[in-house]
């Protein structure tokens, strides 16, 4: 068998994506995160916003999008 190597990142980022599908099962039964907006506190919404901007930035330097924006100028033109 193979061991397992788990650092304290591994277990921490292991926790959060547990917490982020079940606040995605939360939001697809709901439609909403929370009821009320006040309820997420700083820390949650800046980490919501970096993984936004991952995603986005991931996206944005895919080859997909690159095409897309290729062909979206030829077609302006």
């Amino acid at each position: 068998m193979e061991e397992v190597n788990t650092t304290p990142f591994d277990i921490l980022l292991a926790k959060k994506k547990e917490e982020l599908e079940e606040l995605y099962k939360m939001k697809t039964k709901n439609k909403k995160m929370t009821s009320d907006v006040n309820e997420v506190n700083f820390m949650e919404k800046q980490l919501y916003n970096k993984i936004n901007a991952a995603i986005d930035k991931k996206y944005k330097e895919s080859k997909e999008y690159k095409k897309k924006c290729e062909s979206e100028v030829y077609n302006a033109i």
